[in-house]
């Protein structure tokens, strides 16, 4: 199958949850391959349900559609694609096809990315994950911008707490993971972090409450729509884990902290949201694994590498290594930051 017409070509997938430092890694692949025709897939290797229909390929330099390719309709309704889905690839790939594959993006993606691998469809992974949930790499492009996005949008109410001497319980969406979690109440300074894998203790929760409330006249909770399951709730049936609709973990965090401190109490609702602030470090480093992943496919080292940011430096590393928790920061880190939050031994 003659596809490339003769030019060597690129194809670009980036996640549509991913936006903070995509443009900037896009731009920069272009910037350094300028011999190569690079073209861009919309909707990525994600869970996006125009992935199970014919997807347009752009060519990013021009923003002129080049071909369409017709995507295998047999995946399944998870957010993984099953290997037998992407047999389908493999004749758009070779000496007459695409040169390779680029996947932007976070757990998920990377996921379908060592499929790719496992099928010998030449690809490269760059993290990019909101929640940093790909290990492997000390970073991901769009932690910090997510981070930033929640804290702008809180900023308001918590001077609203402030004025009126509140104790407001703010909901963080299930998609984040704990990690996100904690970063977003250690940025807002909340007294206490719910987060989704961490049993919430409500006596301590209340003392941190009362005591934040008194020292600064005011107290801010939060709360993730995930929350993990006490004894009493597993020995009565109930999953490890229970999710709540929109705006209920909040309010029923909200109405225990009423219930057992006698505080004013709010737990307005936020509406979510999926995308990254665009942050200056988010864009340099965008723009730095940019270079590297071009630098990786000019010396066509294309067999299932990731870009990695490890302290200061951007590395390639095995594919396989995202499902590890190789990091700079492990969980265990943000743990004992919740943990000294939570307890009171932070303040």
């Amino acid at each position: 199958m003659n596809i490339n017409n003769g030019y060597k070509t690129v194809v670009l997938a980036a996640s549509p949850n991913c936006q903070a430092g995509n443009y900037a890694i896009v731009d920069e692949i272009i910037y350094n391959l300028p011999e190569h025709n690079v073209c861009y897939l919309p909707g990525g290797l994600s869970s996006s349900p125009g992935w199970k229909n014919p997807v347009e390929l752009y060519n990013a330099k021009t923003k002129v559609k080049t071909r369409k390719c017709i995507i295998p309709n047999d995946q399944t309704d998870t957010k993984i694609i099953r290997l037998e889905s992407i047999e389908g690839y493999k004749d758009y790939f070779g000496p007459d096809g695409y040169n390779g594959l680029i996947a932007i993006g976070g757990h998920n993606t990377l996921t379908n990315a060592l499929h790719f691998k496992h099928a010998e469809i030449p690809i490269i992974g760059i993290p990019n994950a909101p929640n940093l949930d790909v290990g492997g790499t000390d970073y991901c492009i769009g932690f910090d911008g997510y981070v930033e996005s929640w804290y702008q949008r809180a900023i308001d109410y918590i001077e609203k707490l402030k004025t009126d001497r509140l104790v407001g319980v703010l909901e963080i969406p299930n998609h984040d993971s704990s990690i996100t979690t904690i970063a977003i109440g250690l940025a807002l300074k909340a007294c206490y972090i719910c987060a989704p894998d961490v049993l919430i203790d409500l006596n301590e929760m209340a003392e941190r409450v009362k005591y934040a409330h008194r020292h600064r006249g005011w107290a801010l909770v939060i709360a993730n729509q995930t929350v993990k399951s006490s004894q009493a709730d597993l020995d009565n049936g109930k999953p490890e884990k229970m999710v709540f609709e929109e705006g209920k973990a909040g309010r029923m965090v909200g109405k225990m902290i009423k219930s057992i401190t006698g505080l004013a109490t709010e737990y307005p609702r936020f509406s979510f949201f999926h995308h990254s602030k665009e942050t200056a470090r988010d864009t340099i480093l965008g723009i730095r694994c940019g270079q590297k992943a071009a630098e990786l496919v000019l010396a066509e080292q294309w067999w299932g590498l990731m870009v990695s940011i490890r302290g200061e430096q951007i590395l390639s590393v095995p594919l396989d290594n995202f499902q590890s928790d190789q990091r700079l920061h492990p969980e265990s880190y943000w743990y004992e930051l919740l943990v000294n939050r939570n307890s009171g031994k932070s303040q």
